[in-house]
């Protein structure tokens, strides 16, 4: 089996634009209006503010998180010689663009999953869903580590706010991951540990 197919390739590529057009939303690198008539005028109140620059940037930060997330659960599984598979998920990324548009301040959507077959064990299962809210964790890390030194690094300010707005994003998408919730990496990763050992 291949580690990667073109489709799922395609599917990358789908949902980086549509996680970038999403936190675009959030993430402004350029000067946010001063009043409310240079607002009116620029077009920034209305939530649609289609900006280029601010996609890529978004895109940038919060894609990798999200999608590298999902890759740590496929490769992992097939380490164990599970059939798994990256799929965008087109209908909730539709849906939250078309919330983000309409004003929503604070879309929650899941923008792609891995489907895994094949007969592991529990501790495997457990492992598997654990490893995506583990690659967070330590994408969190490495951007704590370039932000304490990023006098050494000589980042630009708009370099060290991605690497600030990545390390939060991680950092949520870890501690969220983990809840106990049915549907969650959390959830999949107590049962299957208890389940393994009891």
């Amino acid at each position: 089996m291949a580690l990667i197919t073109l489709i799922e390739i395609w599917r990358i590529i789908v949902m980086t634009f549509g996680v970038g057009f999403i936190f675009s939303f959030y993430v402004e690198r350029k000067r946010e209006p001063k009043d409310i008539i240079e607002q009116y005028k620029s077009g920034y109140m209305s939530k649609f503010n289609f900006n280029k620059d601010n996609i890529l940037f978004a895109a940038a930060i919060a894609a990798p998180g999200i999608i590298l997330h999902e890759l740590a659960h496929k490769f992992v599984a097939m380490s164990f010689g599970l059939q798994a598979t990256f799929y965008a998920a087109y209908l909730f990324l539709a849906f939250a663009i078309v919330l983000m548009i309409a004003g929503f301040p604070l879309v929650f959507f899941v923008p792609g999953y891995v489907s895994i077959s094949g007969a592991g064990t529990y501790l495997q299962y457990s492992l598997i869903a654990f490893a995506g809210p583990l690659f967070n964790f330590v994408m969190f890390g490495i951007s704590w580590l370039v932000l304490k030194n990023s006098k050494k690094f000589k980042l630009s300010r708009n370099a060290a706010y991605a690497w600030a707005l990545s390390k939060k994003i991680n950092l949520f998408l870890f501690i969220f991951n983990l809840l106990p919730i049915p549907g969650f990496d959390g959830w999949s990763v107590y049962y299957n540990l208890f389940k393994a050992f009891f």
